[in-house]
């Protein structure tokens, strides 16, 4: 049932319920949604550990890991607005279509430059900008689908449903990519994500269309401002994304600085981060699962403090445990704890808006993402100066504080049940 609490807010805005699914379409539609969303983000960690060991081959620099990420999410930071206003207007099954081709395009690149030995570190760079670009479209598209193809009671065991299978991709596509890149070489690892990214494109190719909400008539500025507008004017909104900020900008920026670790502090090599890397996506694969359940409960707001907090002050640990071992424990409550805050945050956004304003809405989502290079970029320069842990552990602190504050001069959040 929808929470009145999270009602939305906003002057003149559209209080229609999500298009209920429609009669006879039955599961299959949301579960092959589900399937090709966990095969995209098993896509995604793919690329990730395949970006971070090819810049870190060719650079020897925490600085140009850091820049490799800032590439990658500095689409989601400038264009993310416009993609959710496509994603409103047009037909969001092909939104995601073409994202998901380019994607896989940009994988079978970084193969063909590694096998003809041309790749450079700009190639990288820019195929990561890219492969950004088509996040900004894909994300929205597949989040505003939920609601037309599940009940309108069912989007938030649905949202969290597929966050635990992206999450559970995290449990074995690191480690694969690891094991790819240790056994046959950068190329094939590549090679994997482009199959995988093809796969996804094939279960996404049998999706019905989603009915689009009523256009407002307004050109894209008129459309795209109206999105800012009603999250400026829906207080749990706004109080949401700001929320969402805090850890995206200071603490994710330890999954960059990993192969760090596994390189000069464990000396465990390519396989030794995948296996750090696992244990996050473990931990964060159940965090999903109980996220389902406390989504249940009330004093949601309070969740969402204890996750963030609790992921600050993992990282704060994890600069000082003297171990591996120890270490994927930590890594394991940290991707625990922040998955138990980001299934509960995109829930609640989802619960705070009306389908004519989603893919807006989520676009703003995926652009408070794509501030992580605002603290990876500074992140792998302090590292190169400081070191990796210390630089984990002050971003870690600073997120556990910041979310407190945050939350104790909210009072939007306090309220949320």
């Amino acid at each position: 049932m929808r929470n009145p609490s999270l009602a939305p807010e906003a002057p003149g805005a559209l209080a229609e319920p999500p298009p209920a699914r429609p009669p006879g379409m039955g599961p299959w539609p949301f579960r092959l949604l589900w399937a090709s969303s966990v095969l995209n983000q098993a896509g995604f960690w793919i690329q990730q550990v395949g970006v971070g060991w090819l810049i870190l081959e060719l650079t020897n620099s925490s600085t140009q890991l850091g820049l490799a990420s800032f590439m990658r999410g500095l689409p989601m930071m400038i264009i993310s607005p416009i993609g959710g206003v496509f994603v409103d207007r047009f037909d969001r099954r092909r939104m995601v279509l073409f994202s998901q081709s380019v994607a896989g395009l940009c994988a079978l690149a970084l193969v063909a430059l590694i096998v003809a030995g041309w790749v450079q570190p700009w190639h990288v760079y820019l195929i990561s900008f890219v492969s950004g670009a088509t996040v900004t479209v894909n994300f929205p598209a597949r989040q505003a689908m939920i609601p037309a193809l599940v009940p309108p009671g069912e989007v938030g065991q649905s949202v969290a449903g597929i966050a635990a299978g992206q999450n559970g991709a995290r449990v074995v596509s690191p480690g694969f990519a690891g094991l790819l890149i240790q056994v046959s070489g950068l190329a094939t690892c590549f090679l994997a994500q482009a199959g995988v990214f093809a796969t996804a494109l094939a279960m996404t190719w049998r999706l019905p269309t989603t009915p689009r909400p009523r256009s407002t008539g307004a050109g894209a500025l008129g459309a795209m401002l109206a999105g800012f507008g009603h999250i400026r004017d829906t207080p749990s909104l706004r109080a949401l994304m700001l929320l969402a900020v805090v850890p995206t900008v200071l603490a994710l920026p330890y999954q960059q600085l990993l192969p760090v670790f596994a390189r000069d502090v464990y000396d465990v090599g390519a396989g030794g981060l995948g296996v750090l890397l696992t244990a996050n996506s473990v931990g964060a694969f159940l965090g999903a699962l109980v996220a389902s359940w406390l989504l249940s409960l009330p004093q949601r707001g309070l969740v969402l403090l204890l996750g963030g907090m609790s992921v600050g002050l993992g990282l704060v640990l994890l600069a000082v445990v003297p171990s591996m071992a120890l270490a994927m424990v930590v890594l394991f409550l940290v991707g625990a704890a922040f998955s138990v805050y980001n299934s509960t945050n995109n829930t609640l956004i989802h619960e705070a808006t009306t389908d004519a304003f989603r893919g807006r809405v989520m676009s703003v989502y995926l652009m408070t993402w794509s501030l992580m290079p605002m603290g990876t970029l500074p992140a792998g320069a302090l590292a190169d100066h400081v070191g990796a842990p210390l630089t984990v552990a002050l971003g870690g602190g600073l997120c556990a504080l910041l979310v407190l504050l945050v939350w104790l001069t909210t009072p939007a959040l306090r309220k949320l049940r």
